[in-house]
């Protein structure tokens, strides 16, 4: 039995990590074992009280927080399972990627097959938002995963695959955390590789206009683009076997001085919006007005160093769009130069997959994402940038990103995804009380909190 006053808290204060959002949930918990979490779960449902599982707090968006109990599986980081042979792992859900990708696959020379570009989060925290990495011949991770064992709100354990519960398995690999508690990941890996990477300067019309066989030619690429200017960073991404060089220098201007002159940047452009293209144009030629050139494993990669606070949204666009939409972007915002569009735009690409709301369901995607800085912790407006590039992303089909900041509901959902009421049908099933919804997942479901209390 749990000790309840050594395992809850009361008056914890979870914030993001951008510190955007925050909440004070009623009880807080770090449970061990699966028979603890059980026991939080009954004690929710006696007294009617709502559960939400937090993970790494990454995401802008509210869609971590909870006012009820809030439960974090840090303590629930085992490996379960290495297959060598099939090159999977099986872990506990509270296990982060930057463990699983640095500490624990290393040793059987496997691999992540993608990595996103933040480390820190849980499997299952990135799992369920739908997080992702790049390449077109590359899925996002929840299309790696083989098996799961899902904790429902009645306090069953579910085993779901392709083999067993399909259709629940289809849901769970994407699940925005609001079918129950996911205890255990199975994850299919790779061997173990390095990255040899290229990143040169380039220009938008130049990557636009061979778009096709850039994305042919190299196994993870993507490239950014700086808003207000012609110039493009590329990056070309082959899986080698060579042993990793390592550019120390780069490290230490990016963490270092690079943070410190962003940030000084951006709170320029915040100020004065209309110097803000003369800063993309500066910041380029210091940044990335050369090639760079490395051989790493992809988590040192791709994960990096999110510099300071920030808004983001993130849309999955049908991949055949992607010129029409950027270009389109473009020139609607050489049309408004008040605009402070901070850079980078990254732009990345992922294979379609089977998830019920994965963002890449049934066709292969081109993710944008935007960003705006909040330079020592000043907020200024970001309005006109964000809608402006959410009308042309929605008018072009796109889906949201799940962890990002948006504003989409479930009407819109019915039209983006042609399996969300077979979804939501699977969540009202699973969890008819709705214990795992929060204020978030009741917008996105178009749900009225009051009314169904009533």
């Amino acid at each position: 039995m749990i000790n309840w006053e050594l395992r809850k808290m009361e008056g914890y204060t979870f914030s993001n990590w951008a510190g955007t959002k925050s909440c004070t949930p009623e009880l807080y918990f770090e449970p061990t074992t699966v028979d603890e979490i059980k026991q939080i779960i009954d004690k929710a449902r006696q007294e009617g009280k709502r559960i939400k599982v937090r993970g790494y707090g990454h995401s802008p968006n509210d869609i971590a927080c909870g006012d009820e109990y809030m439960i974090y599986l840090k303590n629930m980081e085992a490996v379960i399972n290495v297959d060598e042979v099939q090159c999977q792992v099986t872990v506990q859900a509270g296990c982060s990627l930057k463990t699983l990708a640095v500490d624990i696959l290393p040793k059987y020379k496997m691999a992540l097959p993608v990595c996103p570009a933040v480390g820190e989060p849980t499997i299952a925290g990135a799992i369920s938002s739908g997080t992702h990495a790049t390449g077109k011949h590359y899925g996002n991770l929840g299309s790696y995963v083989r098996s799961l064992k899902l904790l429902t709100a009645n306090s069953d354990i579910i085993d779901c695959s392709e083999e067993e519960n399909e259709e629940i398995f289809r849901a769970a690999v994407c699940s925005i955390g609001c079918l129950g508690i996911i205890l255990e990941i199975t994850l299919q890996c790779h061997e173990a590789f390095q990255l040899h990477s290229i990143a040169k300067p380039s220009t938008f019309e130049e990557i636009l206009t061979r778009l096709d066989t850039f994305l042919e030619e190299y196994d993870h690429a993507k490239f950014f683009w700086y808003p207000h200017t012609e110039k493009v960073v590329v990056y070309h991404d082959i899986r080698t076997k060579h042993q990793p060089v390592k550019n120390n220098f780069s490290w230490f201007w990016d963490r270092l001085i690079g943070h410190h002159l962003h940030e000084f940047s951006m709170w320029i452009g915040c100020l004065f919006p209309r110097v803000q293209p003369f800063v993309n144009q500066m910041m380029f030629r210091l940044l990335c007005d050369s090639t760079v050139e490395r051989v790493d494993a992809m988590y040192n990669l791709f994960t990096y160093y999110c510099l300071y606070s920030q808004d983001v949204t993130e849309w999955a666009i049908p991949l055949e769009k992607t010129a029409d939409v950027l270009r389109e972007l473009k020139s609607k915002m050489s049309l408004n130069p008040e605009i402070a569009a901070h850079f980078p735009l990254e732009v990345r690409f992922a294979k379609a997959d089977e998830g019920l709301i994965s963002p890449c369901h049934k066709r292969d995607s081109c993710f944008i994402n935007i960003v705006h800085f909040r330079p020592y912790g000043i907020n200024s407006s970001n309005d006109s940038y964000w809608n402006l590039f959410q009308d042309i992303v929605k008018k072009a089909g796109g889906r949201p990103h799940w962890a990002k900041d948006h504003g989409v509901t479930g009407k819109d959902f019915c039209k983006m995804y042609p399996e969300w009421g077979k979804f939501c049908a699977i969540r009202e099933k699973l969890d008819p009380s709705g214990m795992f919804l929060n204020k978030h997942l009741e917008r996105i479901f178009d749900i009225n909190h009051s009314k169904k209390d009533n």
